[in-house]
């Protein structure tokens, strides 16, 4: 094997039969785990998040995805007072959760 890095759809099929997992079940996983990256901002973060939710759930309505989403989105909210205030505004989609986030200060 090469030192070449895996394009996704190769790490995509070296993960299903490794693990017996579908790709849909592997978008499913992602989504359930994926952590937000030290450099990565948060609206990014969000847009990540939106994008695995529909690749996971595209047998989904488009609202139910998003809800998906935000709730990944909102449970990673480290700081407490941040968590609570973005939560305080109700938002309905990542981008708003993002913009909640930014208009705290």
């Amino acid at each position: 094997m090469s030192g070449k890095p895996l394009l996704l759809p190769e790490v995509f099929r070296v993960a299903s039969l490794k693990t017996g997992l579908t790709k849909k079940q592997l978008y499913v996983a992602e989504l359930h785990t994926r952590e937000r990256h030290r450099d990565e901002d948060w609206a990014s973060y969000g847009n990540a998040l939106r994008v695995l939710a529909d690749k996971a759930y595209s047998d989904l309505e488009e609202k139910a995805r998003e809800r998906l989403a935000l709730t990944r989105f909102l449970a990673h909210i480290g700081n407490p007072q941040v968590a609570f205030g973005v939560r305080q505004k109700c938002p309905e989609t990542v981008e708003a959760a993002v913009v909640a986030m930014h208009n705290r200060t």
